[in-house]
């Protein structure tokens, strides 16, 4: 895994210390929140984190890409967004070795980038 860790690192830079991951908080079967939260990396996982969605996401247009990102992430409603835009990531990626897990892997995700790549083309056009 340490190979892994330096290749990571030579592709991502930097790993970050937090990233906020953001989930769907059920309430009600028919009414969600929007979970938010913080992953802090140590010594069996490492986190590196893209832009945030606010470094992409103008504010002249932030209304529009909230309205309709909502259809595309349970629990985001207008109360949350911008807590959501300010500390959401295009791209997250994660590492662990194992530490006192028995697991050993990496997680890319890059849902945010997909969904905000299809809601700039619906915009524009």
């Amino acid at each position: 895994m340490e190979k892994v860790f330096t290749e990571m690192n030579r592709v991502f830079g930097d790993t970050n210390p937090e990233i906020y991951e953001y989930g769907p908080g059920i309430i009600t079967p028919d009414q969600a929140s929007l979970n938010e939260k913080p992953t802090r990396e140590s010594e069996s996982l490492k986190l590196w984190g893209g832009p945030q969605l606010s470094d992409f996401i103008p504010e002249s247009q932030s209304l529009q890409y909230r309205d309709i990102w909502k259809q595309y992430k349970r629990g985001l409603n207008d109360q949350n967004w911008e807590q959501f835009r300010e500390n959401g990531r295009l791209v997250t990626a994660y590492w662990t070795n194992g530490g006192e897990k028995a697991t050993k892997g990496i997680c890319l995700d890059a849902m945010n980038l997909v969904v905000y790549n299809e809601l700039k083309t619906q915009i524009e056009n």
